[in-house]
């Protein structure tokens, strides 16, 4: 096989993954969109929940 055609096969086979992420990215998207909000209702949870240690303060 000469350089041209090396080329030729790598470039082609690199569009071809770079499709495949581009396909995948709005599904990606979505699931890290998701995991931020989840994160985000665990935080909130968290910083309104009361501690132990501030209920035996507060007495």
């Amino acid at each position: 096989m000469n350089l041209s055609a090396f080329s030729k096969e790598c470039s082609r086979r690199f569009n071809g993954v770079i499709a495949g992420l581009q396909k995948q990215a709005p599904s990606a998207r979505m699931v890290g969109k998701f995991a931020v909000d989840q994160a985000v209702k665990e935080a909130r949870k968290v910083v309104v929940r009361p501690s132990s240690k501030d209920d035996a303060t507060s007495d």
